[in-house]
């Protein structure tokens, strides 16, 4: 579309979801038509610095929607945009280059990472060894084992879900031996506390925490039924959906408050409202197997990992599998997807091939592509406040032990923005 009539001069509004620190007043700005990025850039520095805020920071700035990458006057011609308005400038935190900073390794796979706050990490191994890392000392590690049975190893294969709660750490694992465990973990001691244990009829292959009410938490099992557990005297059930999915339930989460999303080896991924279990969306990947999904906070945005390496984003609401946007990179098993916590244009994904990608939702590319172990899978990231952590193990035939990585984002940055995996 052909813009008319932009004068030289234009008004704006810059507008954040950044914390405080980075926000500026939402008043009309005057600019030049021909400001670039570098120049909006400045001009941000320069008004932070007024208010006694200086940031060794670069940031990103969209107007409607996308990315501002030459003038505005450019830009808003290819949005067909005009100048009758005040425009809305809306500015993130741009994420520099990752570089290798530290590893961990621990003797087994680590299927799990959950970051605690800036400073702790919580690294979960298949065989239920949970160890908690201090992100300045990765020395400075704290190990309690949950389901361990030395007679037969298969018995330790389990999923892992950590829930932080005040000073302690809810702890739930699952084997595929139809055990289910769940353990409270003093922080400071890391000593266990209100055991509880339940076996079940079914392996369990996936687990969640209610984070509403953590004394709340769902399975899913081999058989596609999803049920709802108490923690209380002992574990009970409360409720269950059956025949939710045809096949293994692969994972678990609550999204929207009271609504729970699962996914399936069927390939289905649903949306159920509970405790009612009644289901208010699904999307259908029949035609592409579906290997991983992360659903962004407070938002409809579901991206989706596939076993050919592509990542698709959706809108959860829509009952169809139409992708929003395509992501193309990975070339192998998309095994995790993580939303940057700070900026929400900004996510992870890794890959079995032991690859690590960094991506701006508005963009078609990569920020960032790292290959960080040649042909070791990478199972899990997760991002902390300053820095990009992974975990990851080769075979466990092979006799090397897994471990975990950590990798810093712009290190000569004082904003403080990570990535974990396994």
């Amino acid at each position: 579309m052909k813009f008319m009539n932009i004068s030289k001069d234009l008004f704006c509004i810059f507008k954040t979801s950044l914390g405080e620190e980075y926000r500026i007043p939402e008043t009309r700005i005057n600019l030049k038509a021909e400001s670039t990025h570098e120049d909006l850039s400045n001009i941000l520095h320069a008004i932070l610095k007024t208010r006694g805020i200086e940031k060794n920071v670069k940031f990103n700035f969209e107007l409607q929607g996308e990315l501002i990458k030459g003038s505005l006057s450019s830009h808003m011609s290819k949005v067909g945009m005009t100048n009758e308005s005040t425009l809305e400038i809306h500015y993130s935190i741009s994420i520099g280059a990752p570089s290798f900073e530290a590893s961990f390794k621990d003797q087994n796979w680590i299927n799990r990472l959950f970051p605690i706050d800036s400073n702790e990490i919580v690294s979960c191994t298949f065989e239920a060894q949970v160890t908690s890392l201090s992100c300045e000392d990765l020395s400075k590690k704290k190990t309690v084992a949950l389901v361990s049975d030395p007679s037969n190893p298969l018995r330790n294969i389990c999923t892992v879900e950590v829930f932080e709660d005040d000073s302690k750490l809810r702890v739930l694992t699952s084997n595929f031996f139809g055990n289910i465990v769940y353990e409270e973990i003093v922080k400071e001691s890391f000593v266990i506390k209100n055991h509880r244990r339940e076996e079940v009829s079914s392996n369990v292959s996936a687990v969640c925490f209610n984070p509403i009410d953590p004394n709340i938490f769902y399975t899913g099992d081999e058989e596609g039924v999803i049920k709802g557990w108490k923690v209380s005297s002992k574990l009970g059930v409360f409720n269950e959906k059956t025949e939710a999915h045809n096949g293994y339930v692969l994972k678990l989460n609550l999204v929207h408050q009271n609504q729970l999303m699962s996914l399936g080896k069927d390939n289905m991924l649903r949306i159920w409202d509970i405790p009612s279990f009644t289901q208010i969306s699904f999307l259908n990947f029949k035609d592409s197997p579906i290997t991983f999904y992360e659903n962004q906070t407070n938002t409809n945005c579901v991206l989706t990992g596939h076993i050919h390496g592509q990542v698709r984003m959706f809108d959860d609401r829509e009952n169809s599998k139409t992708t929003s946007k395509m992501f193309k990179s990975h070339n192998f098993y998309v095994s995790s997807i993580r939303f940057n916590p700070s900026n929400p244009s900004i996510f992870a994904s890794s890959d079995y091939s032991g690859s690590l990608k960094i991506w701006d939702m508005r963009a078609d590319f990569p920020l960032y592509s790292i290959s960080c172990h040649d042909n070791e899978k990478i199972f899990d990231i997760a991002w902390t406040s300053n820095l990009i952590r992974r975990s990851n193990s080769v075979h466990r035939r092979s006799g090397q032990p897994g471990n975990q990585t950590r990798v810093q984002l712009n290190k000569k940055s004082n904003f403080k923005n990570s990535l974990e995996g396994t």
